[in-house]
């Protein structure tokens, strides 16, 4: 992606949450992706 471009040493990691809930603080993190 263009953020990854633009900064290549930038280490992008995506969090899969479960948002199932609401707020945010009931939100959990069911995986992670790092690109």
């Amino acid at each position: 992606n263009d953020l990854k471009n633009s900064y290549p040493n930038l280490s992008i990691t995506h969090l899969i949450v479960d948002t199932r809930y609401d707020p945010p603080e009931d939100w959990h993190i069911i995986g992670m992706e790092k690109k």
